[in-house]
């Protein structure tokens, strides 16, 4: 595991924009509607097909989400991840 998520035990929601292979965007919509963990779903126009909305407990779970569910669909050709810091109580963003 990298350091980044070795510190960043509290990280808990990302975004994943996900790319599919042509034609496969309804198979993988249907298929992230039964993942635990995801919260919302966009089907979208542009660069990427799908965006995710994660939110877990740990970075873990975040991780097995992204990694182990999500990449391995095989309608998914690509994905793009962003990981959102958390904010303290003065409002700046901890990583």
């Amino acid at each position: 595991m990298s350091e980044m998520f070795q510190i960043q035990k509290e990280v808990s929601r990302a975004y994943v924009m996900i790319n599919c292979h042509d034609g496969s965007e309804e198979t993988a919509l249907e298929f992230l509607h039964s993942i635990s963990g995801i919260k919302q779903i966009e089907h979208t126009i542009g660069i990427h097909d799908i965006l995710v909305e994660i939110k877990t407990d740990t970075i873990e779970k975040l991780r097995d989400i992204i990694e182990f569910q999500i990449r391995k669909m095989p309608m998914v050709r690509s994905t793009t991840t962003l990981i959102c810091g958390q904010s303290s109580e003065d409002g700046e963003y901890e990583w």
